[in-house]
């Protein structure tokens, strides 16, 4: 097989697509689907790829469970060290990892062992040795705000791709020889996270091979098709490392797909080491990493309507016209900070308040000695967990939203409409003195560019923090600041 790599001199040379046709693949039944638990956006992205597809047409891929994981040192290892303080506390002092506690280790990866068939597969749960501990440690980093462990982990994610190379090589190009066996070899790989990413090239390389040398099939060349679940950056360094990593071949096995993805951002991030097959810009109204409810839900112009929407569980939820609510999504991370963000919003005169993840303990517990409060009776809503059309459904029709940063969360709102009088607020948990660096520098960077690209069209979005959610809140609503800030007594 004749390899040709073109090296890139010149930035001229680059060519960047627009108007990809995502909807051609819905009928397509030779598609792998790979994502990741490590974090929610890469999930949320496949499932909202998935809607592309008549579903049916997909192979299901049957999960691997936690007790059918081979077991390894570095597994064991973790274990052992979750059940002694001393050892997690000594790890976290010397920068090398923060363990959660064995029952809080154990508990999750309980939630996490469904089951359940699925039309993707997991890189986590599914192929790496260590994976469900993995998943784990990420979530809790992130819910706690260790920016400087998860930090951490970006800069290990190398090494583990080198330790585990030939166990991820080994899964990806069986999958793909047995797909061929069976008589419906796979055209291309969808991915949206890069766990493994070398491996999964490797795989597709030895496999292309392997068909261009057998004349007797017609059997297709794989593609990789590898989405970026962040917007592309100089912060996206999780996912620019590990494209930067791999080699010319590598890249050339693989189409980059990202929103509005641009070449400036690409020699930065990845100097001249770009030999993509393609690269395409993604529209971010028509972002198919961002499910169909965010992109056809507009309730924005129904502020002045009575409105009736329906709930997860079939229950209805009014909504009175002219009623003014505020929506805030924080997941199971900012509990406390979530809880004064509530009392500043009804102190400002917001009717209702929804909290999503109102049925994570960690978040009600919080909240629940506000609920006693008469003046904030019946205006306190917590939402257990919402499909998207709710979701889309209520946030398009909010007045203020409290949100993270996080990449998917991010392109919801660059893809849905909203009310010209709405106010975005983006969580901080640590600013001082209106510095405001989550140390997440893939969710400082997309706070920045939803700030730049919404405010462009007119919208109110804005980096905040608990501490001083109360001046920006009433700034934007045109309210007199309190003096006497009553979350202080509270």
């Amino acid at each position: 097989m004749q390899e040709s790599f073109e090296i890139i001199s010149d930035i001229d040379s680059l060519e960047i697509k627009s108007d990809y046709e995502y909807t051609a693949w819905g009928q397509s039944s030779d598609h792998l689907m790979v994502s990741s638990k490590g974090g929610s956006g890469h999930i949320t992205a496949m499932m909202a790829l998935l809607e592309l597809y008549t579903s049916d047409k997909l192979p299901l891929h049957q999960p691997r469970l936690y007790e059918n994981v081979p077991r390894s040192g570095d597994g064991l290892g973790i274990f052992f060290i979750s059940q002694f303080q001393v050892f997690r506390d000594a790890l976290k002092r010397l920068g090398i990892i923060a363990i959660p506690s064995y029952s809080i280790l154990k508990d999750a990866i309980e939630k996490m062992n469904d089951p359940n068939p699925r039309y993707f597969v997991d890189t986590l749960r599914d192929i790496s040795p260590i994976g469900y501990e993995a998943a784990v440690i990420w979530d809790e980093l992130q819910r706690q705000d260790k920016h400087k462990m998860l930090a951490r982990l970006i800069e290990l994610q190398p090494m583990n791709d080198k330790m585990y190379h030939q166990v991820f090589y080994s899964y990806f190009f069986e999958k793909l020889v047995a797909a061929s066996q069976e008589g419906r070899p796979f055209s291309k790989i969808i991915s949206t996270q890069v766990i493994g990413l070398p491996a999964m090239c490797d795989a597709v390389i030895a496999y292309n091979e392997m068909v261009y040398r057998d004349e007797a099939n017609s059997f297709p060349q794989v593609v990789i098709e590898q989405f970026m679940t962040d917007l592309p950056t100089v912060g996206a360094v999780h996912f620019f490392s590990a494209l930067k990593s791999l080699s010319p071949k590598q890249q050339q096995q693989m189409n980059l797909h990202a929103v509005n993805l641009t070449v400036d951002v690409l020699m930065k991030c990845l100097g001249y080491n770009i030999h993509f097959s393609n690269l395409y810009r993604i529209d971010p109204k028509h972002n198919p990493m961002v499910r169909k409810s965010f992109k056809e839900t507009d309730n924005s112009t129904r502020f002045e309507q009575d409105l009736t929407l329906v709930m997860k569980n079939g229950e209805p939820l009014e909504i009175k016209a002219g009623e003014k609510i505020a929506s805030i999504m924080l997941s199971g991370q900012g509990s406390d900070d979530t809880s004064r963000y509530i009392m500043l919003l009804l102190e400002a005169n917001i009717d209702k308040v929804f909290v999503f993840g109102g049925g994570n303990p960690t978040i009600k517990t919080k909240i629940v000695d506000l609920l006693c409060y008469e003046a904030y009776a019946g205006r306190i809503i917590l939402l257990p967990n919402q499909d998207a059309d709710f979701i889309a459904a209520l946030t398009s029709r909010c007045l203020v939203e409290v949100i993270r940063g996080g990449g998917l969360t991010v392109m919801e709102k660059l893809a849905a409409a909203h009310h010209p009088s709405k106010h975005i607020f983006i969580h901080y948990s640590n600013a001082s003195l209106g510095t405001y660096k989550s140390g997440i520098a893939w969710e400082d960077s997309n706070a920045n560019e939803l700030i730049d690209y919404l405010g462009q069209r007119g919208l109110h979005v804005q980096k905040t923090c608990p501490m001083e959610f109360n001046e920006h809140l009433r700034l934007a609503l045109r309210l007199e600041i309190l003096v006497e800030d009553k979350c202080l007594l509270i």
